[in-house]
């Protein structure tokens, strides 16, 4: 995760991760992802184990949130892909602006 934030500290262009970060909302690791980024949900829904899950290790994340604007974001109840439940954001882009300046 440092990696990540010293990467993408001084990056300009908007920037959206997702995955399995095996750490809870208000860990070190989640907090140093949100130096940087967004999260597209800030009480976000268990997604861990599949079957009646009680952890959250799971996130999609922005950069550049004057950009994006979070329409929705949500749990899928999809059990058999994975030993975790997928989640989906559905943002908008808010302005068009060329990124090559």
């Amino acid at each position: 995760m440092k990696e990540l934030a010293t990467i993408t500290s001084e990056e300009k262009l908007p920037m959206i991760v997702a995955g399995d970060f095996n750490a809870p909302p208000n860990s070190k690791v989640i907090n140093i992802l949100e130096k940087n980024f967004t999260r597209t949900c800030t009480s976000c829904e268990p997604t861990i184990p599949v079957q009646n899950p009680v952890k959250a290790i799971d996130f999609i994340a922005l950069k550049s949130k004057e950009i994006f604007s979070i329409k929705c974001h949500k749990v899928i109840n999809e059990i058999y892909a994975s030993d975790h439940l997928p989640i989906l954001a559905v943002l908008k882009v808010k302005q068009l602006q060329t990124l090559s300046k």
